[in-house]
Order: C-alpha cells, then sequence, then structure tokens
C-alpha cells in the first residue's frame, strides 16, 4: 500500500541507481536513444534561439544537440552523475532538478525523453 513507502528513502534510492549507471549509460545506451534528437527537435521545432528545458536530461545529448541548433538551453536532471556527465557534454546550464525556483524562465519548448523526468519535475523533487 502506498502509505507504507518511505518516499524520501525511495527517491534517494532512484537517484543513487541513476548515479550508479551514469558512465556506463551515457558511454553505450544513451547514444541509441540519441539517434532520434533530430526527429524530437524538429518535432519541437527547436532552433537558433529557442528557448528550451530538457526535464531528465540524462548525460545531456539532446540538450548538445539543441545548443548546437543555437537554442538557449537548460538543461535538469535530479541524478548528481548524470549532471555531471551533463555539464562536462553540453558546457551550458545543467542543474540539479530539486534546486528550488531553478525553472523561473518561460520555456518555448519543453523535451522530455524519460517519463520519469516528467514525474519527477511535477512531484518537485
Amino acid at each position: 500500500m502506498a502509505e507504507n513507502i518511505d518516499v524520501e528513502a525511495f527517491k534517494t534510492f532512484e537517484r543513487t541507481s541513476y548515479s550508479n549507471v551514469a558512465e556506463g549509460y551515457a558511454n553505450k545506451s544513451a547514444h541509441v536513444s540519441a539517434q532520434a534528437n533530430r526527429a524530437i527537435l524538429d518535432a519541437a521545432h527547436v532552433g537558433h534561439g529557442s528557448t528550451v528545458l530538457d526535464v531528465a536530461c540524462g548525460p545531456g545529448l539532446l540538450s548538445a544537440a539543441a545548443v548546437a541548433r543555437g537554442a538557449l538551453l537548460t538543461g535538469v536532471d535530479f541524478s548528481p552523475a548524470m549532471i555531471a556527465i551533463a555539464r562536462a557534454t553540453v558546457q551550458k546550464a545543467v542543474s540539479d532538478l530539486r534546486e528550488r525556483g531553478l525553472i523561473s524562465t518561460a520555456y518555448r519548448r519543453v523535451t522530455v525523453l524519460d517519463p520519469v523526468g516528467l514525474r519527477r519535475l511535477a512531484d518537485g523533487v
């Protein structure tokens, strides 16, 4: 039953789990999903000057593709290891989703490859 779940413990477990696999994911699996980056950015009409919020940006491959198009990007994730990799990949604004007041800009485009990331944003992780 939901009332028996320690929500904070689950969030910590989830964040730690993503951090533990971050390097392997960035080096292997992320490149498979990155094959869809062009189609995703085309569908979202991301181009020069677009303001883009990339939720659950992971290692930042979609974020980097948006920046390469000239987009003004904010990437967010809740895994410290993913944030570190994304910052190295994108060299733009990538932050911890848990930072309050972080998302204060009005974004014309929002990308979310991982539905868990959208749930985390809604939960205010």
